[in-house]
């Protein structure tokens, strides 16, 4: 019997090269509910949709610390890998890369991952956060004219705190547009330096409060340097514009309630104060007139010209002390002087008798050498020319000499030198 046929691993091989080859397989995103889940390192899972179809996946382990989301049993998930065919068996599979919670889940899931960075980044730190002022000149309302939260605002604003002034700046708050029309209508609050600023809108769905999780919205609350205050939907209603403003309100008009004082709290209490200050008056003055009755009783005011007395007695004390000191300090000086002029006449005298017997040496000194004095002990001196004459090489012969004698001179000539 003569027919062609191949094998069933050449069916399976033939099927896995065309999978293989096929791009579209190789990159593909599966939308489809996880109808059951088995984790066994590697986690083995079947996808199915609405008309029933199936599809198995397999999710390696060394892929799971790099996506973003682990499915479970029930999950509507977005799958992305590609079909790999087991040839041996002839089944097929999706490796999965990357998996992804599919409508609000992942809205949600991309929403914390928001949350997480601005949190880690700081934003969120009651360090940063400004104090909401206690008696507000301006309040700024962010927020959309025609929603139900600029009246519920203003409302209580004026029914509470009716001097305030009131700034309003018109904004969608929900739509594409609105988180860029609310970070302008923002900016112009903030360039408008109010005393504090109202953010928000009134209650709806949860996909009607995303602007209010914008990212540029979130970042320029963090940087005003006005109080914000965040009233976004309902009490149980959370968005990230609650996490950084500097005070979250439940709702709008919790808003108005937290931005502003009770008028009639403030004057019960000015009424409170009222008291206490006319208490503290009535003690002053009671105070001061016990000092005015105490002083009225003081000798001055009894008799002035007793308080003038005691001063000029008090002056003819203070002379008389003074003249007593300058006299005992010119007597004490002038003893002192006295001390020390015996002392320098002792000491002037004992100097010049020593400078006297100095003297006195030195005369008998100079009176022993004086040649005079050689002269009367018989001696004399010999002169050539006004020269003395102290050896044979002074004279020569022929030279005309004198002879100074205690009585008198000769005048001789030299005829010979021996």
């Amino acid at each position: 019997m003569n027919i062609s046929y191949i094998s069933v691993k050449d069916v399976n091989e033939r099927i896995k090269f065309l999978v293989q080859n096929d791009s579209e397989l190789n990159n593909l995103v599966v939308k489809g509910e996880v109808s059951s889940l088995t984790d066994r390192g590697h986690i083995y899972l079947n996808l199915k949709d609405k008309e029933g179809y199936t599809l198995k996946a397999i999710l390696f382990k060394g892929y799971q610390a790099q996506i973003g989301y682990i499915p479970q049993i029930g999950d509507e998930v977005l799958l992305y890998g590609s079909i790999e065919v087991y040839a041996p068996s002839g089944t097929y599979q999706l490796i999965v890369r990357d998996c992804l919670l599919f409508g609000e889940g992942a809205r949600l899931i991309e929403l914390e991952k928001l949350r997480k960075k601005l949190q880690s980044e700081g934003l969120f730190d009651d360090s940063h956060k400004l104090i909401v002022p206690k008696y507000p000149t301006k309040i700024a309302i962010v927020t959309a004219r025609s929603g139900a939260a600029i009246h519920d605002i203003t409302k209580n604003i004026i029914k509470r705190y009716p001097i305030v002034e009131i700034l309003f700046f018109n904004t969608s708050v929900q739509g594409e547009k609105a988180p860029s029309e609310i970070v302008s209508a923002l900016n112009k609050a903030i360039r408008a330096h109010p005393s504090v600023i109202i953010l928000g809108r009134g209650g709806g769905d949860k996909e009607d409060l995303n602007a209010f999780n914008d990212e540029n919205l979130v970042r320029t609350i963090y940087k005003s340097n006005i109080p914000i205050i965040s009233a976004v939907g309902h009490e149980s209603d959370y968005t990230l514009t609650d996490y950084v403003a500097d005070l979250r309100a439940s709702t709008p008009t919790d808003a108005a309630i937290k931005a502003t004082p009770n008028m009639h709290d403030i004057f019960l209490t000015l009424s409170d104060k009222k008291l206490l200050l006319d208490s503290k008056i009535k003690k002053l003055f009671l105070e001061y007139q016990h000092r005015i009755d105490i002083l009225k009783n003081l000798p001055f005011f009894k008799n002035p010209m007793s308080y003038y007395t005691n001063i000029v007695t008090h002056i003819k004390e203070s002379s008389r002390r003074l003249n007593e000191s300058i006299t005992h300090k010119y007597n004490t000086y002038l003893h002192q002087l006295e001390i020390f002029e015996e002392k320098l006449n002792n000491r002037l005298e004992l100097m010049l008798r020593g400078k006297y017997h100095s003297l006195e040496n030195i005369r008998t000194k100079l009176l022993s050498i004086n040649p005079k004095e050689l002269l009367n002990r018989g001696y004399s001196l010999t002169y050539n020319n006004d020269y003395l004459v102290t050896t044979l090489d002074d004279v020569n012969i022929a030279d005309t000499l004198k002879i100074v004698l205690k009585d008198g001179t000769i005048i001789t000539k030299v005829i010979k030198k021996e």
